[in-house]
């Protein structure tokens, strides 16, 4: 989770709302041009059963348009088969 606290702006206003989850985070920002959002949640109880999402707390990094995955790619759409489980990062609570 510090890692994710160290790319966020300081003063950037956290944007979450609870909704279904327990906790959760989404700050978005622009830098020279280039546009942030990054959010992520406590598990989510309607994420595939036995996918990362559904048991873990996780995490979405978004780069103007496309999303960084797990494997350190980007990928245009996150909503395919292959890629939803990538871009949805686990958090590690320290």
């Amino acid at each position: 989770m510090s890692q994710i606290q160290a790319i966020v702006p300081s003063g950037t206003q956290n944007k979450f709302s609870l909704g279904q989850f327990g906790w959760g985070f989404r700050y978005e920002w622009s830098a020279n041009g280039t546009r942030f959002r990054v959010w992520g949640h406590s598990a989510n109880p309607n994420a595939p059963e036995g996918s990362c999402s559904s048991s873990n707390a996780t995490a979405t990094i978004r780069v103007n348009n496309r999303y960084v995955t797990t494997t350190g790619v980007t990928v245009g759409n996150p909503g395919t088969e292959i890629n939803a489980p990538l871009v949805h990062i686990p958090i590690i609570m320290e």
